[in-house]
């Protein structure tokens, strides 16, 4: 955990998200799934692709977990999906967190509650409960995350997201960690200029633009990732699009999508997303 860090912090956190909600309504659940969708915002408006499932099924063990820089989920007792499978592995530094009473219960067997596999899967960090903390008190996520994209500490963004502090709540990883250190450099350092790749030009691209109205922003977005085959943005704008009910035009970016990538994973993710899109539109043809 601590060398992934260090090397991470060199050159910053690429790679997508996977945000996992549960659909759950009832009393004393609904901020759960809050908390996930203000993440998904957060995360798109600084242009971090993101994969976000707010079903009240867990991905699923095949689902293609690609390029996993950032991981928020919950509500299941003991790790499932993706994760579970032996070639599964987070990119280097990679931050991860599902919420569950009990998910840190034990940080010896790397197939019981959540932290323990996750981190055996390769993140860097993890928060977790070892006893019920009850929701309310449960580390919150949002918080988190927006502490995490504004350049604090691993340990600053878990201690600010932490409503009470007990031994119920658990934080794994290097606490000096700054995992979007990077972000906040008036002039990138020379190792990481050479890493320009499809994470950073859509980062760079979505900070420089944020203030646009959001019809100008798609617009110019949409060229520029057209224009260099950007398969992680012009998927990601798929998802906004069909976050924001707009199937039509998710479908027309995850076709665009579909002919961007080489990884067999990632087309399939996105003939996922793109069905999905088609179900939405009642085309289940």
């Amino acid at each position: 955990m601590i060398v992934d860090s260090i090397a991470t912090q060199k050159t910053g956190l690429w790679g997508r998200a996977y945000v996992d909600g549960a659909h759950k309504t009832g009393a004393g659940f609904a901020a759960g799934d809050e908390w996930l969708a203000e993440v998904t915002t957060q995360l798109h408006k600084v242009g971090i692709p993101v994969v976000y499932d707010d079903m009240p099924a867990i991905f699923p063990d095949a689902y293609p977990m690609t390029d996993c820089a950032l991981y928020y989920g919950w509500y299941a007792g003991n790790v499932a999906g993706p994760f579970t499978r032996p070639d599964f592995r987070f990119v280097p530094g990679a931050i991860a967190v599902h919420i569950h009473s009990f998910s840190a219960r034990t940080l010896r067997d790397p197939n019981a509650n959540w932290v323990a596999p996750l981190v055996s899967k390769g993140a860097a960090a993890s928060l977790g409960n070892v006893y019920e903390p009850y929701l309310q008190l449960t580390s919150h996520l949002d918080i988190f995350n927006n502490r995490l994209l504004h350049g604090f500490t691993f340990a600053e963004s878990a201690y600010m997201s932490t409503p009470a502090l007990w031994w119920m709540s658990v934080m794994v990883g290097d606490p000096l960690y700054r995992p979007f250190a990077t972000w906040l450099q008036i002039e990138p350092n020379s190792e990481s200029a050479k890493n320009k790749s499809n994470w950073k030009a859509y980062h760079e691209f979505a900070m420089q633009n944020a203030a646009r109205p959001a019809p100008e922003f798609r617009t110019l977005a949409r060229q520029m990732a057209s224009r260099t085959r950007n398969g992680p943005m012009i998927e990601d704008l798929g998802s906004i699009e069909a976050r924001d009910g707009n199937p039509s035009e998710a479908t027309n970016y995850f076709k665009q999508a579909r002919t961007c990538y080489t990884n067999h994973d990632d087309i399939l993710r996105v003939v996922l997303e793109e069905a999905d899109a088609w179900v939405k539109q009642n085309k289940r043809a």
